[in-house]
């Protein structure tokens, strides 16, 4: 189980990535009951990042259509899906976790890695998150 949750801490770390290196982002939030806070939890999570980061827009929209999963879009461009169902494309970062325990890691790493100043500095991560992305690597080591 281990191996699962060192690819999705990678995974989730490659998205915050991404969040503050293109500038604009879609989050299509699908229909989460609210019951247990998920929905506050992935909206209020999203301020946050914003906040830390004010160049990076984040446009939230809701669809009760897609079921309980996160998706995040640049332009047409499919960047990831937070869901336990498998995108088909290897351009999509799959993080297969709950929303919650997602949203809680993304804000974490888009902190960090906005204090070390990132997307402005070079190799201000670290090695682990220099390398370029795997998806299918990523796909191969989760146990699903």
């Amino acid at each position: 189980m281990e191996k699962v949750q060192s690819t999705n801490e990678l995974a989730i770390a490659e998205l915050a990535k991404a969040i503050l290196s293109r500038g604009s982002i879609d989050a299509k939030i699908g229909g989460f009951v609210d019951d247990d806070g998920s929905l506050t939890i992935i909206t209020s999570s999203l301020q946050i990042i914003q906040d830390v980061s004010p160049s990076t827009i984040l446009t939230v929209h809701f669809d009760e259509q897609i079921g309980s999963e996160i998706n995040f879009f640049e332009q047409q461009s499919h960047v990831a899906s937070v869901s336990k169902i498998e995108p088909r494309s290897l351009q999509t970062i799959w993080i297969p976790i709950e929303a919650s325990e997602f949203c809680e890691r993304l804000v974490n790493y888009a902190i960090q890695f906005s204090e070390a100043g990132y997307p402005g500095c070079l190799n201000c991560l670290g090695p682990a998150y220099e390398n370029i992305w795997d998806e299918a690597a990523h796909r191969g080591a989760l146990d699903y």
